[in-house]
């Protein structure tokens, strides 16, 4: 980089892909005319999406002749490609909530048979829920993947995917992408997944790098809010000390002597302390068992 080796190999089908990703950006005009590559017969088309990835890859390995550099020399902006009537290729979210637990959202391409390549952005609650990966779908085995979660703590991730140079996926709906969410409260809630075109640009392209009109259902998911937990120690004074975190509201923190009787609100001295919830009880010769509990 910026102007190549003369050469177009499998390497340059790699940076095409980190640049529809959004993890590199074209540092100069002619490098983004080189990039922008699809369609071939208008020299690209001032936007890089997963059709230009294809395209560079059918170049590495010759499956097209070399094109000379021409078309547009910056991004003409975002293109998104939303069909005007229903297609019956479809891209849905399936959210799988869990209890303050990992959440699993996978993407589920509803393929024909005819598609190598599949680009989008989600954005989310990241109030919620925190991004902390994503995998290849059971749909999508051999595929290459990038994923820019560069913004991920602003709530937008985006997603390029594609088969091997050639191949397709197989029709039927096939899992493509599998993202996980973490609980980042102790409060509940619901979080909207929303397809979008930044970083990625969505889009769907054929083996040959046309693009392919395709509808993107969004979701939302049912964020169970994180469990808190209690840890117990002891103080200076041989007090028993109980404590949780102070972010946990609408927690009561209850006891029992016998798991047979009624749970009670804990009877001791109560402070937050910075982060924390302590409670502090002073030794008894009892066994007493604690919860929290919020109502």
């Amino acid at each position: 980089r910026p102007d190549g080796n003369q050469n177009v190999t499998i390497t340059d089908w790699v940076e095409v892909g980190r640049f529809v990703a959004g993890l590199d950006a074209t540092s100069s005009p002619s490098e983004f005319q080189r990039a922008d590559c699809a369609p071939r017969s208008s020299l690209g088309n001032g936007s890089l999406t997963v059709s230009d990835w294809v395209q560079a890859g059918r170049y590495a390995v010759g499956l097209d002749p070399l094109t000379a550099v021409g078309g547009p020399t910056t991004a003409s902006g975002h293109i998104a490609i939303r069909p005007n009537t229903p297609t019956s290729r479809t891209i849905t979210l399936v959210a799988d909530p869990k209890s303050g637990i990992t959440n699993i959202v996978s993407v589920d391409l509803s393929a024909q048979g005819n598609e190598n390549a599949v680009g989008f952005s989600l954005t989310f609650d990241s109030s919620l829920m925190r991004f902390s990966g994503a995998v290849l779908g059971s749909g999508a085995a051999g595929a290459s993947m990038n994923v820019n979660s560069l913004q991920a703590a602003n709530g937008t991730i985006g997603v390029a995917l594609a088969m091997p140079i050639g191949q397709s996926f197989a029709a039927g709906t096939q899992e493509i992408v599998r993202m996980s969410f973490v609980p980042t409260t102790y409060s509940s809630g619901t979080s909207n997944l929303t397809f979008t075109d930044a970083p990625v640009i969505r889009e769907v392209s054929d083996v040959t790098a046309n693009v392919l009109a395709a509808a993107y259902v969004d979701s939302s998911l049912a964020v169970v809010g994180l469990q808190p937990t209690i840890t117990i120690g002891q103080d200076g004074a041989g007090n028993v000390t109980l404590a949780w975190p102070a972010s946990a509201t609408g927690y009561g923190l209850e006891s029992v002597t016998d798991l047979n009787g009624g749970w009670q609100p804990a009877s001791g001295t109560v402070v937050t302390n910075g982060s924390n919830v302590i409670f502090t009880q002073g030794a008894t010769v009892k066994q007493i068992y604690f919860r929290l509990h919020k109502p």
